[in-house]
């Protein structure tokens, strides 16, 4: 399971949320403060996720801007599901504890 970091911890910079997997940095997450999107480092490839209408979604920070390598569709407001299409790959996902 992957674990979001607080902001500055586990060896960060300030403002970068490490993503980790048993206790072990394995992805980066910087936030934008003027507007809803981030950055995200993984394996030193750099991602930009922002919304694109209601739907997250996310891209390679080479590829165009309106493409999208990853969107998330909410199936249920009540437990918080989303249907998730990794670039061509469909997946469910859920919040954790949701039933």
């Amino acid at each position: 399971m992957l674990v979001l970091g607080e902001a500055g911890s586990a060896g960060c910079e300030k403002g970068v949320s490490p993503v980790l997997r048993d206790d072990v940095v394995v992805a980066t997450v910087r936030a934008s403060n003027w507007e809803e999107a981030a950055t995200a480092v993984v394996e030193n490839r750099e991602w930009v996720l922002a919304r694109a209408g209601r739907e997250p979604t996310g891209r390679a920070a080479h590829d165009p801007e309106g493409t999208a390598r990853l969107r998330a569709r909410q199936t249920s407001w009540w437990t918080g599901s989303r249907d998730v299409d990794l670039d061509g790959m469909r997946v469910q996902a859920a919040a954790a504890g949701a039933a």
